[in-house]
């Protein structure tokens, strides 16, 4: 099922700030598509709107071509008949019925057979692993198996689409890595489309098609991981994704090529710089580098950032470095194996060629 939002605004009573504003979406039949940015960016919001939980003040919501929502003609559809699953981030599985009951519980409601609901049942359990399971009291399961209940509760209604709010949130981290590819892997033997709603980009990697980056009501950037990842729009998104080094810098142009002055140094671009193409020499600009496109060089060496180091944090198969470099510190990551130099060391930095990201220095961080 395909799922196109237009110009969707939504305020809460007693508030002047929309929470979502004027947001356009598109989303394509039998995709996985996440929704990530911080808390309050709107994104379970957007959510529970397409879901029919929130009622919007303008905008228009149509799921596969037909209209569930549109301020202009007033219509709206309930949300029950739209058909979508949706999980949420508390798996509400009810304490006094079995995996049997919690997972038929929609189709109980819909009054279909006892012979068709059992069938059903059966069939969306063995899916997702809990075959073994069903006579099994809720209070028993994991938090895990609480998860799959939840999910498989979701499926049993054979939706257009599954939306699911952080469902993995309450989960440790192994068994939340487990749980997502049980979900990936589930998504794409079932071909029903998904959006799913996150703050944790590696969640978003991991699971996405597309990934739509969310701030303050509004999306920012749409695309695969690569392109959100490799090509940010903005250095709110180069920001949030990977936690760039954003600095302030000016373009210039020297016999060698283009250059960009930053923290006292003047580093080459090569051709063309991303984003930076189109601006004039002496345009000031914003520079994201990534830590993992900054390495250690000697001190002084051409071409190089030359600064302290502050700060080593041992991450498991990572270091990171916070190196002083003209008044700001920038974060650099290397493998856990390369010996770390001594906090106060003087060291050089070199940036990896074409992996310096210009944005105008007139943009906001968003």
């Amino acid at each position: 099922m395909s799922i196109t939002v237009e110009n969707l605004t939504l305020r809460y009573r007693g508030t002047t700030r929309p929470v979502l504003t004027d947001l356009g979406l598109d989303v394509r039949n039998g995709e996985f598509l996440t929704l990530l940015g911080p808390s309050g960016s709107g994104k379970s919001t957007l959510l529970r709107c397409i879901a029919g939980l929130e009622r919007p003040e303008q905008g228009c919501i149509r799921l596969d071509g037909e209209t569930v929502f549109d301020s202009r003609t007033r219509q709206w559809v309930k949300p029950e008949r739209r058909r979508l699953g949706m999980v949420f981030q508390s798996y509400a599985v009810w304490p006094h019925m079995s995996v049997a009951q919690n997972i038929g519980y929609p189709l109980r409601i819909e009054r279909l057979p006892r012979a068709e609901i059992a069938a059903r049942v059966a069939e969306v359990a063995q899916m997702v692993g809990l075959g073994d399971f069903l006579d099994r009291p809720a209070p028993q399961l994991s938090g895990g198996q609480q998860q799959r209940v939840a999910l498989a509760r979701a499926l049993v209604m054979r939706p257009r689409a599954i939306l699911f709010d952080e469902p993995l949130s309450n989960l440790d981290a192994k068994l939340r890595e487990h749980m997502r590819q049980e979900l990936r892997g589930l998504q794409r033997k079932t071909g029903v489309t998904a959006i799913y709603v996150t703050h944790d980009q590696v969640e978003a990697f991991a699971l996405s098609d597309r990934i739509a980056v969310m701030e303050a009501g509004v999306i920012c950037q749409v695309g695969t991981p690569t392109e959100v990842y490799h090509a940010p729009a903005s250095p709110y998104v180069a920001d949030f994704l990977g936690a760039a080094n954003l600095v302030e810098g000016r373009l210039c142009q020297d016999a060698s090529g283009r250059r960009v002055e930053l923290l006292g140094h003047s580093l080459p671009l090569g051709a063309p710089a991303p984003g930076g193409a189109a601006l004039p020499d002496g345009a000031p600009v914003r520079v994201a580098i990534r830590p993992e496109h900054l390495s250690l060089a000697e001190p002084g060496a051409a071409g190089s950032l030359a600064g302290s180091v502050r700060l080593v944090e041992f991450l498991g198969s990572l270091q990171m470095l916070g190196v002083e470099v003209g008044g700001s510190v920038l974060r650099v990551q290397m493998p856990a194996a390369v010996p770390a130099p001594a906090e106060g060391a003087r060291v050089g930095l070199a940036v990896a060629p074409g992996q310096i990201r210009i944005f105008p220095a007139s943009r906001s961080l968003s």
